[in-house]
């Protein structure tokens, strides 16, 4: 993510930089810089991103909860009824104050941008979201390996300086075109998530055995999944639990390419290539 940028600042361990400590590194980096020059700045929040902290005690409208880590999701997927529930009512208030606490860091910083004078007259900010979190819908915690409504449907906040009025629904590569030159690129809202080895081990099968591919037009929403297309018109079932069979050239074609990825991923591809995609997340 730091290709192109002139500075950057990235800790070695996942969270560090939240609350006050985001905006005293944005702070001095802003010192760093040249006030006549434009400046594109890129922040990271990662406080509604596991691992949770703690609510504390007093918290006006959370109950308090210690914090919990990555590797206790499987008193989720390896439990049964009762402890995925007690799992979820756990785990749902440290979410929430994550999304609390992100917001207060964005308040901060923008607060320093503007003293400082970056906001002036010509100045866009646009605020997203790499995915969403699910709490147990569908039977699923986490993120990715799906593209249910709660993993892919995120925010997408614009304001700024010529800016177009933004659709409904919004590919997020639409982001970059919105920030270099203030409109949209016209990408078709589509996704993908593919399977996990290591989910499938944790969970004996039951989940993390697809690939899934999905498009979107207004509130119809066609999915590809291992061969298979479904349709599913979110207006009238927005927790998608009622799909219909259905058909979609360009979702098959996708698919296609998804099963000769999957076939090379399985060892045609080039040795390196291998080691650079699972360092990036993307091969197991």
């Amino acid at each position: 993510m730091h290709q192109g940028f002139d500075r950057m600042r990235v800790e070695p361990v996942f969270g560090v930089l939240e609350n006050d400590r985001m905006a005293r590194a944005l702070a001095d980096e802003l010192l760093a810089l040249d006030p006549e020059r434009p400046l594109f700045l890129f922040l990271n929040l990662s406080e509604a991103h596991q691992l949770w902290d703690a609510v504390p005690e007093g918290h006006p409208w959370l109950p308090p909860r210690p914090a919990t880590n990555n590797g206790s999701d499987d008193q989720y997927w390896q439990g049964d009824a009762a402890r995925r529930a007690a799992y979820l009512e756990h785990i749902e208030p440290l979410y929430a104050y994550g999304v609390q606490r992100a917001d207060q860091t964005l308040a901060r910083c923008l607060a320093l941008l503007e003293r400082e004078g970056w906001l002036a007259e010509g100045s866009r900010l646009v605020l997203t979201t790499d995915h969403g979190e699910l709490l147990g819908e569908h039977g699923w915690i986490d993120h990715g390996k799906n593209v249910y409504e709660p993993n892919n449907r995120a925010p997408l906040i614009a304001v700024g300086a010529d800016l177009p009025q933004l659709p409904a629904l919004v590919n997020a590569m639409e982001v970059h075109p919105l920030l270099l030159r203030g409109e949209l690129g016209g990408f078709p809202a589509e996704a993908a998530a593919f399977h996990s080895t290591e989910l499938t081990a944790r969970t004996d099968g039951e989940f993390g055995t697809s690939d899934w591919l999905a498009r979107w037009q207004d509130r119809e929403k066609l999915r590809w999944k291992d061969g298979e297309i479904d349709r599913v018109d979110l207006a009238a079932d927005p927790g998608e639990l009622s799909p219909e069979p259905a058909s979609s050239a360009r979702l098959e074609a996708l698919g296609q390419e998804v099963e000769r990825a999957r076939v090379a991923a399985d060892g045609e591809l080039d040795p390196a290539l291998q080691e650079l995609l699972k360092a990036a997340g993307y091969l197991d």
